[in-house]
């Protein structure tokens, strides 16, 4: 399976699974549940300065399984750490539904944007020439229905479709990364509609 596939996998399973944790009803979890992905994002943080001197052997076959070449180099497990950083950040300041919203418009727009837009695409957008129109529509469609489990369908498909259409330009323009901004972004823009 080509690498982009399985980081594209991966990055929805993340996404998946903290919304899940995030809305299970057990008391002790839910008060820490925004500490505990801090938690990780710094045990992870750990792992990956550790892993740039010296290949922990578990975690090194895993780094080089979902890590691009440049990212292994620089700095390893970089899109999980922002993952994690980003989903902290949302489950810290917005409502439960809300954050719950905002990961799943990052788990499954992002993930589907690329492989729609990967092995479908054919009409670039002109915010970005690396990013195919039939991807961001896909993305922004997959995003808006599974975050409609947490918010109203027409504020997801709002929220969707502005924070994909930003992560465009923020690709050109900037070097903010996605994993980070797309759940505070997208929390934001709920908050406001709701």
């Amino acid at each position: 399976m080509a690498l982009e596939i399985r980081r594209k996998i991966w990055h929805l399973m993340q996404g998946i699974i903290i919304v899940y944790l995030l809305n299970l009803d057990i008391p002790w979890l839910s008060e820490r549940f925004a500490y505990l992905l801090l938690l990780i994002g710094i045990i992870g943080l750990i792992i990956s300065m550790i892993s740039k001197k010296s290949n922990i052997p578990i975690i090194h076959k895993f780094l080089e399984h979902f890590g691009r070449e440049k990212e292994l180099m620089e700095f390893p497990g970089k899109g999980a750490f922002y993952y994690f950083m980003g989903a902290f950040f949302a489950v810290l300041y917005f409502s439960r539904p809300i954050a719950s919203a905002a990961i799943l418009i990052l788990a499954y727009g992002d993930s589907i944007n690329h492989l729609i837009g990967k092995y479908y695409g054919r009409i670039k957008t002109r915010l970005h020439p690396e990013k195919l129109l039939e991807g961001t529509i896909a993305g922004i469609v997959a995003a808006a229905i599974a975050a409609a489990f947490y918010v109203p369908l027409l504020h997801a498909f709002i929220a969707s479709g502005i924070v994909l259409t930003i992560e465009m330009i923020e690709m050109k323009f900037l070097k903010i990364d996605d994993n980070f901004f797309i759940p505070l972004l997208s929390g934001l823009i709920l908050t406001l509609l709701g």
